[in-house]
């Protein structure tokens, strides 16, 4: 039961969690670059594999879901963007999705925040990165097109995804935490 002092506070949620899920962004594409090296590490072609190796060139151009969003949104205010563009512009596109989903973690927190405290936030970090997993790069960008479908995706990549969602989470609530802490 919550006491008469202990206010809910949602704007302080929203812009710490704001900030939080801006810190998780950044450890999950720290964690995705140091993931992705590792992988082509173990993963060298053999002069054999030459020709997988041009296949895997032309997959990485291909427009992941940040680039495919940032198109779709110049288009909707009448200024669409080249290629070149949509690719520089992917990566704004990714922080700006971490961080408000990261300001919807902080009202949350905020409006529950008796029950939220007695939580462990690495567990509540794992759980909202597996939810935001679910909700957004499972189930939000396919029907959204702008991937394709998660199950005809190779099992490794999804593996990936999952990973880095759920360093996602544990960043944004972490950080989340311990700005709390300062604050008391």
């Amino acid at each position: 039961m919550r006491h008469r002092y202990q206010k809910r506070r949602p704007l302080t949620g929203l812009i710490v969690g704001a900030i939080s899920g801006l810190a998780g962004t950044v450890v999950m594409t720290q964690f995705q670059h140091v993931w992705n090296e590792i992988s082509e590490e173990m993963h060298k072609p053999r002069p054999e594999d030459e020709a997988k190796l041009a296949e895997k060139k032309k997959e990485e151009q291909k427009e992941d879901s940040t680039m495919k969003a940032a198109g779709k949104i110049s288009e909707e205010i009448g200024r669409p963007l080249s290629r070149e563009e949509r690719r520089k512009a992917g990566p704004w596109v990714h922080y700006a999705f971490g961080t408000s989903v990261g300001a919807v973690f902080g009202v949350a927190a905020e409006m529950e925040a008796d029950s939220v405290r007695r939580i462990n936030p690495v567990f509540a970090g794992v759980a909202y990165g597996a939810a935001v997993f679910l909700a957004a790069h499972e189930i939000a960008v396919p029907a959204l097109k702008l991937s394709s479908n998660p199950l005809k995706e190779p099992i490794p990549n999804q593996i990936a995804e999952f990973a880095s969602h759920l360093v996602y989470g544990l960043g944004t609530a972490l950080t989340y935490d311990g700005i709390k802490r300062v604050k008391r």
